[in-house]
Formats: structure tokens, sequence, C-alpha cells
């Protein structure tokens, strides 16, 4: 009996190493693919305006599909982009912890929110670090660039439409209240933060999750039918934390 339990025991030991082994083999391929489209994005940049803190460039929109409006209504704006612009960071979800540290470099498990109103003052989003009674889908106030981070990415979709943004607000309202998802496993009353995300396009036919694994930031990032519309990154310069950032204009 007990040979068999141990049996079972390393059974799941090796599907358990085997699935972290597959988790950083697609982190890995995701992040070289999401590294091309952040080059090419800067490489279309133009200076615009520089402060102590920021520098701004200015992307010129060169694809068809790019939507250029509600981005950056003036340099230092902190409310960036409108309903249904998918927000997503890589700083690390729990400090001092180094693996999630690693692993959000490379998939950008940091945070997701998407934001839920037209001026993006708002946005939808789920955290699992404010406590069990408090880890629940809120609408907050979006302040999510006056926090630091390594980088910051805003993406926005191809095929987004008004009414697309009406059912997105709509099954936001549905969803809030509904408790953090700790198990990961994907189902329809507990999300984590890009579950949620990935949750709520589902409703407008559109799928971030192609992989079919854990829905991370970099399977958002990477999907062919969202671009990038903001980027942030972080520097240091004279011991003093820097940004430079990257906004897609018409101009």
């Amino acid at each position: 009996m007990v040979k068999k339990y141990l049996k079972i025991i390393n059974m799941i030991i090796i599907i358990l190493l085997s699935l972290m082994v597959i988790f950083f083999v697609d982190c890995i391929c995701e992040k070289n693919i999401i590294d091309k489209k952040i080059l090419e994005f800067k490489s279309r940049g133009e200076y615009v305006y520089q402060n102590d803190i920021y520098t701004y460039y200015k992307v010129k929109k060169t694809h068809q599909y790019e939507d250029t409006s509600n981005i950056l209504n003036k340099c230092e704006d902190m409310n960036v982009g409108t309903v249904g612009d998918v927000y997503l960071t890589n700083r690390n979800p729990i400090n001092g912890f180094f693996v999630t540290d690693l692993i959000s470099k490379l998939s950008y498990i940091g945070h997701g929110g998407m934001i839920y109103n037209q001026k993006g003052t708002q946005m939808i989003e789920i955290v699992g670090n404010k406590g069990l009674n408090k880890n629940k889908v809120e609408i907050n106030y979006n302040d999510w660039l006056e926090i630091d981070s390594p980088n910051y990415i805003v993406l926005r979709s191809k095929s987004i439409d008004d009414n697309k943004k009406d059912i997105l607000k709509k099954e936001s309202q549905d969803v809030l209240g509904c408790r953090y998802n700790y198990t990961l496993i994907s189902n329809n009353k507990t999300f984590y933060c890009t579950d949620l995300i990935s949750y709520l396009y589902k409703k407008i036919n559109i799928n971030l999750n192609k992989d079919y694994f854990f829905t991370t930031g970099s399977d958002i990032i990477t999907n062919n039918d969202m671009y990038m519309i903001y980027y942030r990154e972080r520097y240091i310069k004279n011991n003093k934390i820097c940004y430079n950032i990257y906004y897609l204009s018409e101009e």
C-alpha cells in the first residue's frame, strides 16, 4: 500500500515538474516575441519632450488598424487609454521573492487590468495581496502609472468597437465582487488578474489565451489581436529613477 502511494506521489511530482518546464519554455519563447514587438515600437519613436524624470517619444502610426484616439492627451498625463485597453506590468508581485521576480520579467505576471471608462481614469482589476476578504474584482481609480515598475505596456484590440466596449462594461458589472483565484485553474466564479481580462474578452469573442495554459501577460501581449499603444521603461540616471515613454500618435 505504501509503495502504491509513493508511486502516485512520484507521478504527481513528475507531472508538476513537467508542467513547470513547459511553462518556462513557453515564457522564454513569448519573451523573444515581446522583445521584438517592443523594439519595433520603440524604433518608430520620435523625441517630443523631457523633464527631470520622464522622456517622451511619439510613435507614429504606420499600420491601418492602429487607433491613436484617447491615448495620451498631453505629456505627463497619468491616465492613458479608454474602454477595453489592457494594462500590464512586469513588476515583482511578491516583493523580495526572486522566483516571482524572474517569472514576472519573463511573462508579465506582475499585474494586469482593463480600462473601464472612456477617459481612462477607472480600471477593473483584481489583486491577491489585500487580504482574503478584500481580494475581489473591483473598479478602482487608475493610478497605475503613478507606481514604479520596470516596464508598463498598454495594449488595444484591433477589432474593438463601440458595441464591444459596451459589452465589456456590462460584463464587468456582472463580475464585480468575485473572489481571487489562488489555484490558477480557470472557472467562472473566481479570477486572477490576467484571467479576469481573458474572461471579459471572451465575451466579445476574442481569445487572449490561445495556448490554453495559465493566462499570463505574455499571452495577451503576443496575441495577434492586440497591439501596443503605450510603453514605459525604467532606467537609472545619476542614481535617480527615470523613465522613457513611447506612445502611439497620429502625427
